[in-house]
């Protein structure tokens, strides 16, 4: 019986951190909405995002554990431009978790100076040690045309399914945030589809059942 109320009580703990996690995440991108500059979301309380750390992602990274991670931050656009998508194509999946790391402060900030490349602030070492583990995967940090190294850029969405590293930013090349139509949306709802659609996979076989 002791038993039973432990695992009962771990469970009820279990779905609090979630609510608490998606009630915050929700808060966090909604509380923007009267910035004018910004693309205005409305986000359901009951969404998968949950917070994590860099430190603890990397940790899931180096085990190759199967997930989603959303990396972006709120004031960003590109990350607004994409959050209802995943949100829409997550529950059409039934993914019922992405991580959500905000990378507003952990990542570097460089400058280029002629052929001199001077560091500005050093990334956490999470972020650091994330970007190596998918260093095949993201995209090149440029300034003025010079590539000084890798960066993990707003609205990225991170996928691991079965060992296999992949991401995409959700959105089409030609896409103009600053006039983000109805069509440009169902584009990135489409990409973000097809990016996600092989992450559940049904492995139930006719012999051993699910």
């Amino acid at each position: 019986m002791k038993k039973m109320l432990f695992i009962l009580l771990g469970f009820v703990l279990l779905i609090g951190c979630r609510n608490n996690d998606s009630i915050m995440f929700k808060r966090e991108f909604e509380n923007l909405n009267t910035k004018n500059n910004l693309i205005k979301v409305s986000l359901p309380s009951d969404n998968p995002f949950t917070y994590i750390t860099d430190s603890a992602l990397q940790e899931k990274i180096e085990k190759k554990e199967d997930m989603i991670v959303l990396f972006g931050y709120s004031k960003s656009n590109e990350t607004r431009s994409i959050v209802e998508n995943l949100l829409d194509v997550s529950k059409k999946l039934k993914i019922d978790k992405i991580y959500y790391l905000d990378i507003s402060e952990i990542r570097d900030e460089k400058e280029v100076n002629g052929e001199e490349v001077k560091t500005l602030k050093q990334g956490t070492d999470g972020y650091n040690k994330i970007l190596e583990l998918g260093k095949d995967i993201f995209k090149d940090y440029k300034i003025n045309n010079k590539v000084v190294g890798k960066r993990i850029y707003a609205g990225t969405i991170f996928k691991i399914k079965d060992n296999n590293i992949s991401v995409t930013n959700g959105l089409s090349d030609d896409v103009d945030l600053n006039n983000y139509t109805s069509e440009e949306k169902q584009k990135s709802y489409n990409i973000i589809y097809d990016f996600l659609k092989d992450y559940i996979i049904n492995s139930c076989s006719v012999n051993e059942g699910c």
